[in-house]
C-alpha cells in the first residue's frame, strides 16, 4: 500500500510538471529568455518553501546531516542545473521535439543504473513497459515526426546528456536514504540549483530589466506548481518505492498533461498519432504499475 501511494504521488508530481510548457508561454510572452525561466522556477521555489517547511516543520527541519546535503548538492547541481544547461542547449540546437525525446531515453539509464547500484531486477513486464513508454513519449511528443535536416552532433549529446542528468533524480535520491524530510530535501535541492544556474547564466539582469507585478506573481505560480509542490512530491514518492526504475515511466504522464493542456489552452494542434501516443504512455503506465502486484515474477 505504501508503494503504491508512493506512484500515485510520482503520477501527480509528472502531471504537474506537464504544466509547465503553460508558464513557459506566459514567461516568455513577458519578455524572458529560457535561462531566465529555469533560474526564477528554481530559485522562487526554495524561497517558497522556506515559509512552508517553517509552518509544517518547524525551524528544526533545515538541519541536515552532511550525507544528505552531499545528495542536496549532486540533486541540484547535477539534475537540475547541468540537466537545464544541458536541456536548453539541445533545444537551441534540435529544436524542443527532438530534445524532448532524447530526455526521455532517461527510463533506459535508471534501470540499467538501478541494476548495477541496486540490483534491482529488470522483469519482461518492466522492459515491455519501458520499451512502450518511449514509443509513446516519442508520438506525443512528435507526432511520429522528426526534422532531422537540423541535427548536430553537440544537440544529440547535449540531449542524451539532459537525460542522463535527469535520470540520476531518483538515483541519488534513493542513494540519500529515506530518513530525510521530502520538503527540506526540494529546499536545498533548488537551492544548490539556483545558485548553479546563476553563476552560469546572470540571469538577475534580464528579469529586473523586465520586472513587473504580474512577471512576479506569475514566476511565483510557476515556482510553486511545477517545481515546489511536483518535486515535493516526487521525492516523497520515491520515499515510498523499492524500485527507482519505475519512477521515469509513471513521471512520463507529464508528456500526457502537456499536450492536452497544449490543445486545450495554447491551441496548439493534436495529430492522430500525438493521440495514439498519449494512448500509448497512458498504457505503459498501467503495465508497470500491474507489475507491482507480482513480486515474484522472473527477471529477464
Amino acid at each position: 500500500m505504501k508503494s503504491r501511494s508512493g506512484y500515485v504521488m510520482i503520477i501527480c508530481a509528472g502531471a504537474l510538471w506537464g504544466t509547465i510548457g503553460l508558464f513557459a508561454d506566459g514567461l516568455t510572452r513577458m519578455g524572458l529568455t529560457t535561462t531566465a525561466r529555469a533560474f526564477s522556477r528554481l530559485f522562487f521555489a526554495a524561497v517558497l518553501l522556506i515559509p512552508i517547511i517553517l509552518a509544517l516543520r518547524g525551524p528544526k527541519a533545515f538541519r541536515i546531516s552532511r550525507r544528505h546535503l552531499f545528495f542536496c548538492v549532486l540533486l541540484g547541481v547535477i539534475t537540475q542545473g547541468i540537466f537545464n544547461f544541458a536541456y536548453m542547449s539541445s533545444i537551441e540546437e534540435l529544436g524542443a521535439a527532438t530534445a524532448v525525446v532524447l530526455l526521455y531515453t532517461s527510463p533506459l539509464y535508471v534501470a540499467v543504473l538501478s541494476v548495477i547500484l541496486f540490483s534491482e531486477k529488470i522483469t519482461r513486464r518492466k522492459a515491455i513497459a519501458i520499451g512502450i513508454n518511449l514509443a509513446g513519449c516519442f508520438l506525443t511528443v512528435t507526432g511520429g515526426v522528426l526534422d532531422f535536416s537540423s541535427l548536430s552532433l553537440y544537440g544529440i549529446l547535449m540531449g542524451l546528456l539532459a537525460g542522463f542528468t535527469y535520470a540520476l533524480q531518483p538515483i541519488f535520491s534513493k542513494l540519500a536514504g529515506d530518513d530525510n524530510d521530502p520538503l527540506t530535501q526540494a529546499f536545498y535541492t533548488f537551492l544548490f540549483a539556483a545558485v548553479s544556474l546563476f553563476i552560469v547564466s546572470h540571469p538577475a539582469h534580464e528579469i529586473a530589466a523586465h520586472f513587473s507585478l504580474r512577471l512576479l506573481v506569475l514566476m511565483l505560480a510557476a515556482a510553486f506548481v511545477t517545481s515546489a509542490l511536483a518535486q515535493s512530491l516526487y521525492y516523497a514518492g520515491l520515499k515510498r518505492i523499492t524500485e527507482p526504475s519505475r519512477a521515469p515511466v509513471m513521471a512520463s504522464v507529464e508528456n500526457v498533461t502537456a499536450g492536452i493542456c497544449g490543445y486545450l489552452l495554447l491551441g496548439e494542434d493534436v495529430k492522430v498519432l500525438k493521440i495514439i501516443g498519449i494512448g500509448i504512455v497512458i498504457f505503459s503506465i498501467f503495465i508497470m504499475n500491474a507489475g507491482t502486484r507480482n513480486d515474484h515474477e522472473k527477471s529477464i
